[in-house]
């Protein structure tokens, strides 16, 4: 029987349950796998998000043109280029297999039909379409692209599982994996190119507007051959390069009709006239991770008094201005798969962290106000070293609240605000006993960088076996009601040992003048993807 996407077979299902009971149970604009917590480098852009602007009557621009904002140095191809602004941009210009919509659940863009039998060997269709050289959209374009993608920086970590993408030579590409993994529809919100035009400037594709000179500007023009022509809301949209000293004036004189933000990144923003905001969710997560050869740190009930300090929903609203989701569980609460019943039950409250602390054997045993860790007949004086990235703000400002809050209860912290490099330098050299980190997960949540053995962010011994079981489990897992199972297990296994304390996943932020454009949806996959159901209101 083979499964479309993801099919369910109650015996299956039962079996897999007998397997997690034998477990032991319980991904800077550039997506990475890798170091890549402090600003993850890639904008992630696309499909539909939950949003704060509400539906209003049209307004009056002060001109007749839609601009977006662009980087001109940055380039145009979308399987390099790392500008967030270009990225933005190219979501009008590429179209991928599938794309992930507002709550990161993948479905078919480009691809009509995708079929498995056993989670390694996927053979997938395409829909009719054109590239904008007039040809059509064909499997060795796939195919190009999936390959191509493969051997770059900029997708090589979500597609490192494919061992072989090729043309079957009847209508269809074919994606073998090396691992067993039903979610690879997740991962492939690729964009898809013309093959052979990987060195050009402007690569074709088969989205709904074409990049053109306009002059010594660019443009982009409306694709006429677009099998959705008719729904394209403009003709032409402008493009224009901005500093960004310059971003807000220009928005508030409507020279810019649309400004892509970062609530966690380096610009801050202060946003004034009408504006509609639109939120989306993204797989970076932020988190504190441990360095378990501070003895005191095995302890769990020390890792739990940590985590009580970790005030999230303030974290959210005040550090982040709204634009942040609190983590409760290792997962991402606006993915399609959560489930509430995942989440920690935590105590902020004093005493709570207090008696965490002193069932541990936590005193003061030289009455300097300071908590101590005993070592037989003496004690250590215990002083935990908080490493943190100094070029985020809003990453120093939660770590000094957290470190604040537990000295309130005796114990001693000491954030450490580093840059980059040494930053870095100092999480592999292992000297510090908390970091606070970041991980741009790949789209389907995978957490094995962060978890299972050799992971690449597994700094300080965190995880282990079993934890690569529950999510190997979870990617084997041939249907979602099955998968949701070893979720869980993650989840609770995470809550339980608090290898790491999950903070927030982030969220990306898309402003728009009030009442200019209706019908926005932005996600991951990029900020245009219900476009040909905008409704736009220019003069």
């Amino acid at each position: 029987m083979k499964h479309k996407l993801v099919h369910k077979t109650v015996a299956l299902l039962l079996a897999l349950l007998l397997v997690l009971s034998g477990c032991g149970s319980a991904d800077r604009p550039e997506e990475q796998q890798g170091p890549a917590f402090p600003e993850s480098q890639k904008p992630q852009t696309g499909g539909e998000e939950e949003s704060d602007a509400q539906e209003t009557p049209s307004r009056v621009a002060v001109n007749e043109r839609f601009t977006l904002r662009i980087s001109g140095d940055d380039g145009f191809n979308p399987l390099t280029c790392k500008s967030v602004y270009n990225e933005s941009v190219m979501s009008l210009i590429y179209e991928s297999l599938f794309f992930l919509d507002a709550s990161l659940e993948p479905r078919p863009l480009l691809c009509d039909t995708c079929t498995t039998e056993d989670g390694i060997t996927y053979t997938l269709t395409l829909i009719d379409a054109k590239m904008h050289d007039g040809s059509d959209l064909k499997p060795v374009d796939g195919v190009y692209s999936i390959n191509q993608a493969r051997m770059g920086s900029k997708y090589s970590a979500r597609l490192a599982n494919i061992q072989e993408c090729y043309d079957n030579g009847f209508g269809g590409i074919v994606i073998v994996l090396k691992n067993q993994d039903y979610s690879l529809p997740a991962l492939l919100d690729i964009p898809i190119i013309c093959a052979g035009s990987m060195l050009e400037d402007y690569p074709a594709g088969t989205g709904p507007y074409v990049l053109k000179k306009s002059g010594r500007s660019l443009v982009l023009r409306s694709f006429s051959s677009y099998r959705s022509y008719e729904a394209i809301p403009l003709s032409i949209i402008y493009l224009t390069e901005i500093e960004d000293d310059e971003v807000e004036q220009s928005f508030s004189n409507q020279n810019l009709d649309l400004l892509w933000y970062d609530p966690a990144g380096t610009v801050n923003l202060n946003m004034y006239g009408e504006y509609e905001t639109r939120r989306y969710d993204t797989s970076i997560l932020q988190y504190i991770g441990f360095n378990y050869t501070n003895t005191a740190l095995n302890d769990i009930r020390v890792r739990r008094a940590i985590s009580y300090a970790v005030d999230r929903e303030s974290i959210v609203e005040e550090t982040y201005g709204g634009m942040a989701r609190a983590a409760y569980s290792i997962f991402n609460s606006g993915w399609y798969l959560y489930d509430d019943s995942w989440e920690m039950e935590e105590d902020g409250s004093l005493a709570a962290m207090a008696a965490q602390l002193a069932e541990a054997g936590l005193q003061d045993f030289n009455h300097d106000g300071y908590l101590e860790y005993p070592v037989g007949t003496s004690y250590f004086e215990e002083n935990l070293r908080f490493l943190v990235y100094k070029g985020s703000e809003k990453k120093v400002e939660t770590a000094t609240a957290i470190a604040e809050t537990l000295g309130r209860v005796g114990l001693r912290v000491t954030v450490r605000a580093l840059d980059w490099e040494e930053y870095l330098y100092t999480l592999q050299d292992g000297n510090y006993d908390l970091y606070y980190g970041e991980a741009a997960l790949t789209h389907n949540l995978d957490l094995s960088p962060l978890l299972s053995p050799g992971g690449s962010l597994r700094y300080g011994g965190t995880g282990g076996a079993d934890y690569e079981k529950l999510i190997t489990a979870a990617a084997e897992a041939p249907d979602d009601q099955t998968r949701l199972v070893y979720l869980g297990g993650i989840s609770a296994k995470v809550s339980e040992e608090l290898p790491l304390i999950p903070i927030l996943y982030r969220q990306y932020v898309v402003y728009t003048h009030r009442g200019e454009v209706n019908g926005l949806r932005p996600s991951v996959t990029g900020l245009f993807q219900s476009v040909t159901e905008w409704s736009i209101h220019l003069k």
